[in-house]
């Protein structure tokens, strides 16, 4: 096992941090099936779509149908708020990376109307969609019922929901987004997607299945499917400033489930609420893992053989991190982490843990419900009199909490532990600042 002690890729480059985090993934876990780096970033052609039909001159579908590589096909001029597929858009292979640019993802929505695929990109490059909403994809398939992709994928400022892929093969793979190679998400929701396939326990990422995940400040809620209720990858997960919450898995890995083999996951700053899972892992089934200053709690697996309603870990490290209120047995367990190799770290509060645990605190850490407490994503606030005040550390050198600036990751002698800092001062729009 492998723990990352340093500031680690995601804080090193906040805003879009794809590239470098993909050469600390190639340094870290050779060989861990993450392929090319997609390049967003050098638009040589802009296509201006002008009209919200759904072919013809001047659509989006004539656009896409006619990319070439490193287009950016700009909707942001479009007055209309969604635009109805007939069919899903497909892109020439050629057309290795392509940008999709829109007003805002509350502003235009691109909708599969519930029977088709929304975006289908065989390009071996990047499929980039920025500030625009993906809804409504059907797909009775075996990959992606929103989105597929050949290469990579990078969402942000954008929202993807209502996506279902109900294959009729033995496999399901991405209810929301299938992509062969990396996933990133900045600032941006999964949501409400589903993958089911016609064998038992072979639907995978009821949101994203991927070759890499990296998420950034994102909610991933309501999705399900076999394994990996949200996401499941084969390859490097990392994860950062975001919120897991109510995502089912019929077996594993409510929230989160990694696949192949072992890599070195790092999940800092984030929260993992409410999800579920019918075997273990009610919300994250890894072989191993990072975690820091992040919170797990809330979580479920149904019956006293079904085990790790928070964490079902081999050989990992946590670090000032609560995990506490997941509970197995119709809620009568208290079942924390189930540990089936040594995991180490400091500084956490473990409420009931089964295995080769770190020594924590273990008492109920006082948390609210979850709700927006500022900041791009959900949390749940450490209550007064918290026993995780002042208890924690920061490993990684966080300048802020979950909720980002101006939520200071340190207030006092020693961070609290968890993805939320308490204050004791509010300021006038009812959220906690710096004292």
């Amino acid at each position: 096992m492998k723990t990352l002690h340093g500031a680690g890729c995601l804080s090193a480059a906040r805003r879009r941090p794809l590239a470098a985090c993909l050469a600390a993934a190639v340094a870290i876990a050779p060989g861990a099936g993450i392929a090319q780096v997609p390049n967003f970033d050098q638009a040589t052609s802009i296509v201006v779509v002008q009209n919200c039909n759904d072919s013809g001159s001047g659509s989006l579908r004539a656009a896409y149908a006619n990319a070439v590589d490193n287009v950016l096909i700009d909707l942001t001029d479009l007055v209309c708020s969604k635009i109805t597929l007939g069919s899903a858009l497909v892109d020439p292979i050629a057309a290795a990376n392509v940008t999709l640019l829109g007003p805002g993802k509350d502003k235009l929505a691109i909708d599969g109307a519930g029977l088709y695929r929304v975006l289908v990109h065989r390009g071996n490059g990047g499929l980039h969609v920025d500030q625009l909403s993906i809804v409504n994809g059907h797909y009775a398939g075996a990959r992606g019922g929103c989105i597929y992709s050949a290469g990579g994928v990078e969402a942000s400022a954008t929202r993807i929901s209502s996506c279902v892929l109900e294959s009729d093969q033995p496999t399901a793979y991405g209810g929301a987004i299938y992509a062969k190679d990396v996933v990133s998400l900045f600032d941006s929701t999964i949501a409400e997607s589903s993958a089911t396939a016609a064998t038992s326990n072979l639907a995978r990422g009821g949101g994203v299945y991927a070759g890499g995940v990296i998420v950034a400040r994102s909610t991933i809620s309501g999705n399900s499917a076999d394994r990996g209720g949200g996401i499941l990858a084969d390859g490097l997960i990392e994860i950062e400033d975001s919120t897991f919450s109510g995502n089912h898995a019929t077996y594993y890995g409510g929230a989160l489930s990694s696949a192949g083999a072992a890599q070195s996951h790092t999940i800092s700053n984030s929260t993992f609420s409410g999800n579920s899972a019918g075997a273990n892992g009610g919300a994250i089934y890894a072989t191993t893992l990072n975690i820091y200053n992040s919170t797990v709690t809330q979580n479920t697996t149904p019956s006293q053989f079904t085990r790790g309603a928070g964490l079902f870990i081999g050989a990992s490290f946590l670090q000032s991190t609560i995990v506490a209120n997941n509970t197995s047995n119709g809620g009568l367990l208290e079942d924390d982490v189930v540990a089936y190799d040594v995991v180490a770290g400091s500084d956490n509060l473990i409420m009931a843990g089964s295995g080769p645990v770190p020594a924590s605190i273990t008492i109920d850490p006082k948390l609210g419900p979850l709700q927006d407490n500022g900041g791009p994503t959900k949390t749940h606030a450490l209550l007064p009199g918290s026993a995780a005040i002042g208890k924690g550390s920061n490993l990684l050198g966080l300048d802020n909490d979950q909720r980002g600036a101006p939520f200071d990751r340190d207030n006092g002698s020693a961070a609290d532990i968890g993805a939320y800092e308490f204050r004791d001062k509010v300021f006038r729009d009812r959220f906690e600042g710096p004292a």
